[in-house]
């Protein structure tokens, strides 16, 4: 526990011993945000970050909206996202839906209308549960985007989130344990996606995924699966050869046969 400098606010944990008798203490002191674009919670004065749909301290909602295009979030006071510069529109809450947040395992999701496109939030992390069709059309309209861009924008994990320990969550629709999957193969985002209804993201996690996209994160994949399935047809033909007879029948040069098994036992080493 210790005494803010500025103001003399007590920093620390309610309760903590260290403090004077009545005094209310925060884990951030409340004369400084403790980072850029946080504002006060007008409930109980507490900073909360841009990126919040609730009071981290006395856990009351916080009025906010996210981009459509990016789908960052922003105060509902804000008017141009601050992400990709898109102006900022209403946004529709649909109510509270079956099942809990698979992250925080006991709170509620609730459905919300961002732009033309309808997912699952919860209010205390901002995971977000997106259907495969709707995460395609968000996907497609990024991968859109990005093609009509003049220059493209940074990539994503240039700023790498913090590493959480590998846990695996349920479906919130079924319940079903979720595998992981890295997002785009090569983008490092590490996502929970349901076969049967949807994929999972992490708070900031969809924000990232779309930024991958923009950056040309999904090009780069393409061709690098595109050079990997050049290697395992070239290694398939390599194999063809070495098999029993295919010499013999004229498939091949015998002088061959030797620097075509070194190239197989060096790939297969």
């Amino acid at each position: 526990m210790t005494a803010c400098k500025k103001c003399g606010g007590w920093v620390g944990v309610a309760g903590d011993a260290a403090a004077p008798a009545g005094a209310e203490a925060t884990a951030h002191c409340t004369c400084t945000p403790p980072e850029a674009g946080a504002a006060r919670c007008p409930s109980c004065g507490a900073w909360a970050p841009a990126a919040a749909r609730q009071c981290s301290f006395c856990h009351v909602e916080l009025a906010s909206v996210r981009c459509s295009r990016c789908f960052a979030l922003h105060y509902a006071g804000a008017t141009v996202c601050s992400a990709c510069g898109l102006t900022l529109g209403l946004e529709g809450t649909l109510g509270p839906v079956s099942g809990s947040c698979p992250r925080c395992r006991d709170a509620t999701l609730t459905r919300v209308q961002v732009g033309e496109h309808e997912v699952t939030e919860c209010t205390r992390c901002t995971g977000v549960f997106v259907d495969h069709t709707t995460l395609d059309r968000i996907t497609k309209a990024s991968d859109a985007q990005r093609s009509a861009r003049m220059r493209p924008v940074a990539s994503a994990s240039a700023a790498p989130l913090p590493r959480q320990p590998v846990t695996y969550l349920p479906c919130p629709a079924c319940g079903v344990v979720m595998n992981r999957k890295n997002f785009g193969e090569i983008s490092g985002i590490i996502l929970d996606v349901c076969k049967a209804h949807g994929v999972w993201f992490d708070a900031e996690e969809l924000e990232r995924a779309l930024q991958f996209i923009l950056a040309g994160g999904l090009d780069t994949a393409r061709e690098r699966a595109t050079e990997r399935d050049k290697a395992a047809r070239a290694l398939d033909a390599i194999r063809v050869r070495r098999s029993p007879g295919y010499y013999e029948t004229g498939g091949g040069s015998g002088a061959g046969g030797s620097v075509i098994d070194a190239i197989l036992d060096g790939l297969l080493k």
